[in-house]
């Protein structure tokens, strides 16, 4: 019963890192935004590969968890929601990740107020 806890506890502390992780992100990507920092953009497209690895592990870890223990009721239910969740941050960093491409690919020469525009 104790194998259990600790693989409930495995995924829920990766899920917990992934994230502080994307939330690490968007608040890199909001800032690369609003001072049209091209170099912070790019550290958000680094990241997320991290951000891919952190879904494909999850998704992983948890199918195997389901195959293996065949969980019910609240065990379930909670790999069920870590599913969900991992689902939802993975696009959360596909945003942040494409907030950074529009970024990198606007002029430096061009007013803030204008990049807020395309948007």
């Amino acid at each position: 019963m104790r194998a259990f806890e600790d693989q409930l506890n495995e995924l829920r502390n990766d899920l917990l890192e992934m994230w502080n992780l994307v939330i690490s992100q968007m608040t890199k990507a909001q800032q690369a935004f609003l001072n049209t920092d091209k170099e912070l953009a790019r550290e958000i497209g680094y990241f997320e590969k991290k951000v891919d690895v952190f879904e494909l592990k999850i998704d992983k870890d948890c199918e195997l968890y389901i195959a293996l223990n065949n969980p019910v009721a609240i065990d379930l239910r909670f790999v069920l929601s870590i599913l969900k969740i991992n689902t939802a941050l993975e696009r959360l960093g596909d945003f942040a990740k494409g907030i950074s491409r529009r970024v990198i690919d606007y002029p430096v020469d061009k007013p803030n107020s204008d990049l807020m525009k395309i948007m």
